[in-house]
């Protein structure tokens, strides 16, 4: 399973939705889907955007502080 772990990091930070939109060029509607985890689809470019971005907060950042895969685990009973 995909985990977005986006409202995360902008929690931590304080960052609003805005001050993304702002920065990043992106549409508040794709910022804000991705904030509650109602995006289906990320684009690569949204990605960059969003790394180049966070990593002026977090000078560390990779992908995986943003979106990770978690592996899911069977249930056997």
């Amino acid at each position: 399973m995909i985990v977005n772990k986006i409202s995360e990091i902008m929690g931590k930070h304080r960052i609003r939705v805005e001050d993304i939109v702002r920065n990043t060029g992106l549409a508040r509607n794709t910022v804000r889907g991705l904030y509650y985890s109602e995006v289906r689809r990320v684009d690569l470019d949204t990605l960059d955007k969003l790394c180049k971005f966070f990593a002026e907060y977090e000078p560390d950042l990779k992908l995986t502080d943003l979106i990770d895969y978690v592996r899911e685990e069977e249930n056997n009973e």
